[in-house]
């Protein structure tokens, strides 16, 4: 399942060097990392300059801001192995890349736990909330919403940046400048 994601732009740069030695001295070709213009260009062989040309890039550019954060399309892979007869006895088994980006696992078993402690509250404890498939939903819905989530806190420096607000903010002004240059072509 593909998903955007944060990343360094340091950490993309030292990947992409380990992936192209990887490749010519053994010949291995594995799934990398892309910046959201590899995966969306992926016949472009340098991306370089419409990488450092994201919505983020402008905002850190505009406010100095660093270390350099870039979007990225990761992969998350996972299986939900059947142990037994019951789905009690499965295993979720999940790989995704590192980064130092990663969502926080305290934040992630406390949603689980809250989620678990409110329905308990409630009397509505389905019993599939248990299962191997729910986790799998679960970390399947964490890795896809995790991009625009609001208590992202990016590495600038202890400064709080809203992932959602930067896009909301370019689109704002990409459709504010279009609709002046309309108006402004209709006067001539």
């Amino acid at each position: 399942m593909p998903y955007l994601n944060w990343c360094l732009a340091d950490e993309i740069k030292a990947e992409r060097a380990t992936t192209a030695a990887a490749v010519q001295h053994h010949g291995l070709n594995r799934h990398v990392r892309r910046t959201l213009d590899q995966f969306s260009y992926h016949t472009i062989d340098d991306t370089s300059s419409l990488d450092q040309d994201q919505a983020m890039s402008h905002l850190q550019s505009k406010y100095r801001l660093s270390p350099l954060i870039i979007t990225v399309v990761d992969q998350l892979w996972m299986w939900v192995i059947n142990l037994g007869v019951c789905s009690e006895l499965s295993l979720v088994l999940t790989c995704s890349p590192q980064s130092p980006l990663e969502i926080n696992p305290d934040l992630v078993n406390s949603s689980f736990k809250f989620m678990h402690e409110r329905m308990a509250e409630q009397g509505r404890r389905p019993a599939s909330l248990d299962t191997a498939y729910f986790l799998a939903h679960s970390i399947a819905v964490s890795c896809s919403t995790y991009y625009l989530d609001s208590s992202n806190r990016l590495p600038f420096e202890g400064i709080h940046i809203d992932p959602h607000g930067v896009y909301d903010s370019t689109i704002r002004n990409a459709v504010t400048n279009c609709h002046s240059m309309h108006k402004l072509a209709r006067t001539f």
